[in-house]
């Protein structure tokens, strides 16, 4: 029985089942990163239209504010409209 080491069918079948899972792994890597990139842009766009407007007038809307701008600078957003 021939071993994976050696020549033959057995040995190219192997090596084409890794590429196989190898390149669908990096395929399913590269489709969570473009989802992931995609969610972020559509948080982006909510966080700058909610951080644009007019300033809170009470104590509880400028925590409420100062979180959202919290939160668009960990999403790296663009600033909001001031």
């Amino acid at each position: 029985m021939k071993g994976l080491l050696q020549p033959g069918p057995g040995r190219w079948r192997a090596v084409a089942r890794v590429v196989a899972l190898v390149s669908l792994l990096a395929l399913g890597v590269l489709y969570t990163n473009h989802v992931q990139r995609q969610s972020e842009r559509k948080w982006c766009a909510l966080l700058t239209i909610l951080t644009g407007g007019p300033p809170a007038t009470t104590d509880r809307g400028q925590v409420i504010a100062a979180e959202l701008v919290e939160l668009r600078d960990n999403f790296r957003c663009p600033p909001g409209r001031n």
